[in-house]
């Protein structure tokens, strides 16, 4: 915790110009605060003895005016301060994830780093804010003392005594508070990282009607996390109630001792008032001080998950990387290479001359992707080497120096949410010509030309509005605008047709003859292109020159690498999760206490928002009701010291004594049940806040999951993380506590108020003089304040967006070396942010001092005016004095209702948010009633006249158009055509994740809108391009779409599902991936169904396939809809998987066969199937079998003619 203190402070020092102008604020606004008592002891002397006030209320008035200027410049550096070192730490957070490998970013838990990035960071420029405060109260606390020391001594010994109490305490509580925060804060992290999860992989949760799990697992983390703050409050409660009551004794302490002092003589008055008053502020430092420091305690975790971010660092080690020559083509040489994982025994050693093509063939898991992997320099070989050759001589070992020679495009088209042109460029200097060089050799010009705003058309997150070969073929542009002189493509055009693939590989050949390529390959198509042909398989490597996919088989056989892609450690020690962030749920909180019986927690799934107060208000009530007491508490203290002044000082002795021990007796009881209501106060905000944080978070999360998917496909992630933690946060603490606040202050201001015109109407009117001006001062500032923050919050929401997009596309940026050009644009988003956070605190930094001001201007006048009275004889000193006291409890609730006004403009943008989310309706409307969803789902499936388009208008560009088809039952239909014809949004009909525009989408005569959509969806199963896959164990994704799974199977436990008595439902599991060739690949990996994975990033495309083959089979669908799920797998185990495709439904008594739609530009999958359709713009152009399109000559014809596939057996 020290250290990361220690380091913190490092980087707010480095500021050194902000850091001096702060220190030296600081210290301005300490002297005058701690001045301006004395002067209040003169004027009261002064007044009793008949002396002229008038030029110390004249130096009270010019104080006010310099602690002003000073607080004012103390705010606003603080706050500059404070969002630089935020705007520092964030930068410093992404430039420490460039420098991750692959086994580091594996490692990293991407909800964490988002948590940590997003809430932690706030915390800390949160209490980075508050530090000059509290360094200055510190100060204060020093003069304080001194000044009280040479008042009084034997009164300042006595409230010395507390300030030992109160600094064990705070010591105390330390080691408790940090470790249940710290808790709590990783818990936050898990819930972040579930609520990412859901949204990355929404078509496979939608397709599996699985909502309503994803629901109950975010609400279970939520829960947990309820518990774990419940758990920090009752440590809080333990603590700090104690803490701020104790200075209150010695208020109390004061009056009755120094009362007597003065009816001794041994004092004046004037000297017990401002002793009164120094000691009162000493309190509230104190009270502060103990806040500020439980606060900074419990923060300190967040500073320390913030540092573990930026001590992210690779785990592979490199020995003196070298760049190859500057010029000229280069070759590639394998010297006895084995990827990790793969036996040692089997080494692969071959020689690719410059220019040449090399293609790498073999099964999922045997190794290919980690040999790109390698190729990038994100990995490293177990042993062996792989050098790059050149024609001058000064071969070069492979290492992430060589990256800009040599370029990986992934099989998963990693974009960004810009434009086109900037996804291809990604900030390099290159001219127009060279972009429209790059997209017409990749095949994308034409398409692109064909956007409304051409290479200026902004792309969705990951490229989400484009079909998986217009992005395919966007990231193979943006490898070559510049073009490499080594290319590898892990199958980088797999969901483009053979036609398109014919003419980027001609494109390719023809205008880069010296670009060696090495491209990982499916398809013949593909490996006729290679000059070498190497197959992988788990021991072997075959190579050789070939041209077809049957040839290699019989070709020489050298060393292959073997293993699974699954663990690409490189053959480097393990050195555990890198700097600290670990994978996983929070630890068990270490304090010793019950966390809360969650079953008390209003679910509130189906609340509006006014209901979810509704759902808190009696708790709320109490909150209320706690503060109101402990004002009331307050209140009693002014009517105190009057009763000590009017009635004990001036009374004859005994009378003085018997006053003065009353006066103790009562406030010391005051204190006693001020501590109760604290503590009892601090529980029941800390729960009713949290209730509705859970509630607000668990209603909106439901909410979202039942939006349509186009809402996921214009929405960023970041975004949707933001408005499920910022917004959420900021609105449930000003529910949680502003609310109350505002409701005491309103109810203190007028118990005030009522006491100020009891105790003197004359001296009231003076008082008050001052709050119209107040007034017109908030209207003002809400004005100026509301538009900055809507501004400020919709800038930060963006920046947490790029933060998590950055991460995603983290290969991107290293591959083509643009980490600092990103690392730049990146700084000046948050730069920007930072700017419109400055111009806030800018206003707030004129406000709130200014409100001080103006409170310290009118205390000036009563003062003035009530010492006149005073030397007239009009009202006591008593009654001046608690009149001063009262002021301070006027001007207090105006400030503090000008702090929750604050809050709440914090908090107005996210609500606004959140009402902006629940009240987006989703655009697949879930009104059907018909109850035969699964008997239709058996029969003909019909497309009657169906068109649409994504602008959900018949005028606008139309996806499909006048589409009529009809599929009979038990049959497999296969559509082909081109990138962005049309072919996925015909299955995102039949799934329901869209509806027709115009027509209908039928099953057995029955309109698909008219069964409810969970009924619907029951019964297809759904494998989408990305093949996107969940935390935890490979059996639990395979078992994704059971009903309900048992507990045992749930990731979070981490539970090994074999270890459940669900026999069955563990060998429905198996039998699932044995009927999709994947139960092999499986086993082979360490744990075999048990195998924990990350969101498939430690497995290859292929294997990846697999199990999400295995989860479409597992739930024995009458539809199975596979939208290129197979473009990743090799020949032998996509032959199959087709084969599958004809297994029978589990119900002999309906005899029925399961009806399989498919997408596939490997034409060797659609000759297989019963029935082809061609789709292109929109349209069907070609309809009929395999044999039957052959011999129509038409575009199918030429797509098997280019294809160069043999006629499946």
């Amino acid at each position: 915790m020290f250290d990361s203190a220690l380091r913190l402070a490092k980087v707010v020092v480095a500021q050194r110009r902000l850091s001096v102008v702060t220190a030296v604020c600081t210290l301005m606004v300490v002297a005058a605060e701690v001045y301006t008592p004395l002067l209040t002891k003169d004027v009261i002397d002064r007044a009793i003895g008949g002396s002229p006030v008038a030029p110390l209320i004249a130096a009270l008035v010019a104080i006010a005016v310099v602690r002003f200027c000073f607080q004012f410049g103390r705010r606003y550096t603080a706050g500059r301060l404070s969002l630089s070192t935020q705007h520092l730490l964030r930068i410093d957070a992404l430039r420490s994830v460039h420098r991750l490998d692959g086994p580091a970013a594996r490692q990293v838990d991407s909800g964490q780093l988002m948590s940590r990035t997003i809430s932690d960071l706030s915390t800390v420029q949160a209490i980075l804010a508050m530090l000059p405060l509290a360094l200055g109260s510190s100060i204060k606390m020093a003069g304080v003392i001194v000044v009280m020391l040479w008042l009084s001594p034997p009164l300042a010994a006595m409230a010395l005594v507390s300030i030992p109490i109160i600094v064990v305490g705070a010591w105390r509580s330390r080691k408790r508070l940090f470790e249940a925060s710290a808790a709590a804060q990783q818990q936050e992290g898990v819930v972040a990282g579930e609520v990412e999860e859901a949204v990355r992989g929404i078509r496979v949760v939608m397709a599996f009607n699985q909502q309503g799990r994803e629901c109950e697992r975010v609400e279970a983390s939520s829960r947990t996390l309820y518990e774990l703050r419940m758990v920090v409050a009752r440590v809080m409660a333990r603590f700090q109630p104690l803490l701020d009551q104790l200075p209150k004794l010695l208020v109390v302490a004061n009056v009755a001792l120094g009362g007597w002092l003065v009816h001794t003589g041994s004092i004046t008055l004037g000297t017990f008032v401002a002793f009164a008053s120094y000691l009162t502020t000493l309190t509230a430092i104190s009270r502060m001080l103990s806040a500020m420091s439980l606060r900074i305690i419990t923060s300190m975790s967040s500073v320390k998950r913030v540092f573990d971010v930026i001590d992210l660092d690779a785990l592979l080690r490199w020995d003196d990387p070298v760049a190859p020559a500057a010029e000229g083509p280069l070759g590639v040489r394998f010297e006895n290479v084995v990827v990790p994982t793969g036996d040692p025994s089997a080494a692969m050693s071959c020689v690719l001359p410059a220019g040449h093509w090399l293609a790498l063939t073999g099964p999922p898991g045997s190794g290919k992707s980690a040999l790109v992997d390698v190729l990038g320099g994100f990995q490293q070989l177990a042993s062996g080497r792989i050098m790059l050759t050149s024609d001058s001589g000064g071969d070069v070992e492979l290492s992430p120096a060589v990256r800009g020679d040599v370029v990986c495009v992934f099989d998963d088209p990693y974009l960004f949410s810009a434009s086109i042109r900037d996804n291809i460029t990604v900030g390099r200097d290159v001219t127009d010509a060279d972009v429209e060089r790059a997209l017409r050799t990749a095949s994308a010009d034409r398409f692109v030309r064909a956007t409304p705003d051409g290479v200026d058309t902004v792309v969705g997150e990951s490229g989400m509005t484009l079909s998986g070969g217009q992005r395919q073929r966007l990231a193979l542009a943006r490898a070559l605008v510049c073009p490499p002189r080594v290319l590898v493509l892990d199958d980088a055009v797999s969901a483009v047709d053979a036609a398109t693939e014919q003419a980027v590989f001609s494109a390719l050949r023809e205008n880069y003859p010296d670009m060696t390529v090495i491209m990982v390959a499916h398809r013949e198509s593909t490996v006729r292109w290679a000059d070498q042909v190497i197959e992988v398989t788990q021991c072997s490597v075959g190579a050789g020159p070939s041209t077809s996919m049957s040839g290699v088989a019989a070709a020489p056989k050298t060393s292959a690498p073997t293993g699974s892609a699954s663990d690409q450690s490189g053959g480097m020690p393990r050195r555990g999760h890198p700097a600290g962030i670990p994978k996983g749920g929070a630890p068990r909180p270490v304090v010793s206490a019950d966390a809360a019986d969650s079953s008390d927690i209003p679910t509130a799934a189906d609340a509006t928002l006014r209901a979810l107060l509704s759902t808190v208000a009696w708790p709320l009530a109490g909150v209320v009701a706690l503060f109101v007491l402990s004002v009331l508490g307050d209140l009693a203290f002014p009517a105190l010291v009057r009763v000590a002044i009017d009635h004990g000082v001036a009374a004859p002795t005994e009378q003085a004594k018997s006053t003065l021990l009353w006066v103790a007796v009562g406030g010391s009881a005051l204190v006693i049940a001020s501590w109760a209501v604290a503590v009892a106060s601090t529980v029941l905000s800390a729960r009713t806040g949290e209730q509705l944080l859970l509630a607000l978070r668990t209603r909106s999360f439901k909410h979202l999951m039942s939006l349509s998917l186009d809402y996921f496909e214009s929405t960023r992630v970041g975004k949707v993380l933001t408005r499920m933690t910022t917004d959420i946060d900021s609105l449930s603490s000003f529910l949680r506590t502003s609310v109350a606040q505002a409701i005491v202050a309103v109810g203190t201001l007028a118990g005030v108020v009522l006491m100020l015109l009891v105790t003197d109407t004359s001296l009231a009117l003076v008082a008050l003089a001052i709050v119209p001006v107040m007034g017109v001062a908030t209207i003002v500032f809400r004005r100026i304040s509301a538009r900055l923050y809507t501004q400020s919050r919709e800038q930060v929401s963006g920046v947490n967006a790029d933060f998590r997009e950055l991460v995603a596309n983290l290969l991107v940026t290293q591959m083509y070396r643009r980490e600092d050009a990103t690392l730049e644009r990146f700084a000046s988003e948050s730069d920007r942010y930072r700017r419109l956070r400055l111009q806030s605190q800018t206003a707030v930094s004129v406000y709130f001092p200014g409100m001080n001001a103006l409170s310290e201007v009118a205390r000036a006048a009563v003062l003035g005016f009530g010492a006149v009275q005073i030397s007239r004889g009009e009202v006591s000193a008593g009654v001046v004095i608690s009149f001063v006291m009262y002021m301070g409890m006027l001007f207090g609730p105006i400030q503090e209702l000008s702090q929750v006004f604050d809050s709440y403009q914090q908090s107005r943008v996210g609500l606004q948010r959140i009402q902006q989310l629940l009240s987006t309706k989703a655009s697949v409307r879930d009104e059907g009633s018909n109850p035969n969803a699964a008997q239709c789902a058996r029969g003909p499936l019909v497309y009657d006249d169906v068109a649409f388009s994504y602008g959900g208008a018949r005028s606008a560009e139309a996806a499909l158009d006048a589409i009529n088809v009809s599929i009979k039952p038990g049959s497999t239909v296969a559509i082909v055509g081109p990138t962005g014809a049309g072919k996925s949004t015909l299955t995102k009909l039949l799934a329901r994740f869209y509806d027709p525009v115009s027509g209908r989408v039928c099953a057995s005569g029955a309109p698909i809108d008219g069964f409810p959509i969970d009924q619907w969806r029951q019964q297809l199963g759904y494998v989408p391009q990305e093949g996107h896959l969940f935390r935890g164990s490979i059996a639990d994704n395979i078992a994704y779409g059971y009903p309900h799974v048992p507990q045992g199977m749930k990731a979070e436990n981490n539970t090994p599902l074999t270890d459940t008595p669900s026999d069955d439902l563990h060998n429905r599991v198996v039998a699932a991936a044995e009927a999709v060739g994947a139960r092999s690949t499986i086993e082979a990996l360490p744990g075999g169904f048990d195998y924990q994975i990350s969101n498939g990033s430690r497995l290859s495309s292929g294997q990846r396939q697999l199990i999400a083959l295995a989860r479409a089979e597992f739930v024995r669908p009458s539809i199975l809809i596979l939208d290129e799920a197979t473009a990743s797998l090799d020949p032998n185990t996509e032959a199959t998987v087709v084969e599958s495709l004809h297994t029978t439904l589990d119900n002999a008594a309906e005899g029925t066969q399961r009806t399989s739609v498919i997408i596939a530009h490997r034409l060797a999958t659609s000759a297989r199937a019963d029935r082809i359709l061609v789709v292109d713009s929109g349209r069907i152009i070609e309809d009929g079998s395999h044999s039957e399109l052959l011999a129509q000559a038409g575009h199918y014809a030429r797509l098997w003619q280019y294809s160069g596939t043999d006629m499946p057996q």
